[in-house]
Parts: structure tokens; C-alpha cells; sequence
């Protein structure tokens, strides 16, 4: 999965906590881009979309993880 110039785009659902959390954070570590959606766990989600994002540093330049509790904002990135 690790294709620099055209790295996949994944949205996780419930990925602010748990096992969604570990989903995005497996497939972040393998190459992709990933938008983290939350219900009820803002926070947490902010979180680990900082937490990825810092882990990206050094790597191939890519927009910041978003994070998205409804559908529209989810679709505007």
C-alpha cells in the first residue's frame, strides 16, 4: 500500500476511540491517508489525527488528517 505519489484515501469510521482508533492508525503507518470520523468523541479523535500527523514528520509531504462527525464535512476533504 505504501505508493507515495498516489497514496490511497481511507475514512474510518468510529476511528476517534477503540478499535477504529487502531484501524487508522494501522493503515496511516502503512502509506495511506486517512479521515478520522467521529460521533461523540471529538476530542479523542483531534487527538490521535495530531498524533498521526506528528508521526508523519519527515515522511513525504500530505494534508493534515481531518477529522469529521457528519457525512458534508467528511465529503469536503
Amino acid at each position: 500500500m505504501n505508493n507515495a505519489a498516489h497514496p490511497p484515501v481511507v475514512l474510518v469510521t468510529g476511528a476517534g476511540r477503540r478499535v477504529g482508533a487502531e484501524i487508522a492508525r494501522t493503515l496511516q503507518a502503512a502509506g495511506a491517508n486517512v479521515a478520522i470520523h467521529y460521533r461523540a468523541s471529538g476530542a479523542d479523535a483531534g487527538a490521535l489525527a495530531a498524533t498521526l500527523n506528528d508521526a508523519r514528520e519527515g515522511g513525504p509531504p500530505r494534508p493534515s488528517l481531518p477529522t469529521c462527525s457528519t457525512l458534508p464535512r467528511c465529503r469536503r476533504w
